[in-house]
């Protein structure tokens, strides 16, 4: 049985369908990749810039030793702020290797089973390399 194409962002049922996606389908997925990195590309500079103002007023504060080695106490609020620039920066790189994946065209292809992830789930996390279900049935 074959499901009709959809167009991109269209709900696909076709999760169980094995192969990558089409062309069209691959663009609309980087454009909103490219998208959503430039909004994390663009509140990192925001933390980063909190940050330093924050350091300033504190005297100094180093931001780049490890996060885990501290030899200061920086204030509770610097320690979210540098939390949450090493969020967005693992955000940045699951969102490059995503880019990666739609130039080799494995974008949307569960690393499990290897059966399409339903556009959904994509849209709704962008970098996914797992499908839900796969991952309750399996117990992950």
């Amino acid at each position: 049985m074959h499901n009709k194409p959809t167009h991109p962002g269209e709900p696909n049922n076709d999760h169980n369908a094995k192969g990558s996606y089409s062309e069209d389908d691959l663009a609309y997925f980087q454009k909103l990749i490219l998208t959503k990195r430039s909004d994390v590309l663009s509140e990192l500079y925001q933390l980063r810039q909190l940050l330093a103002d924050a350091m300033e007023r504190a005297g100094g504060y180093n931001p780049y030793k490890s996060y885990f080695c501290l030899s200061e106490n920086p204030s509770h609020d610097q320690q979210k702020l540098y939390t949450n620039i090493i969020r967005q920066q693992k955000q940045l790189g699951l969102l490059d290797r995503a880019l990666q994946r739609i130039a080799t065209k494995r974008y949307g292809i569960c690393k499990i089973t290897g059966k399409r992830i339903p556009k959904e789930r994509l849209e709704s996390l962008l970098h996914t390399e797992v499908y839900v279900m796969n991952r309750i049935q399996r117990g992950l």
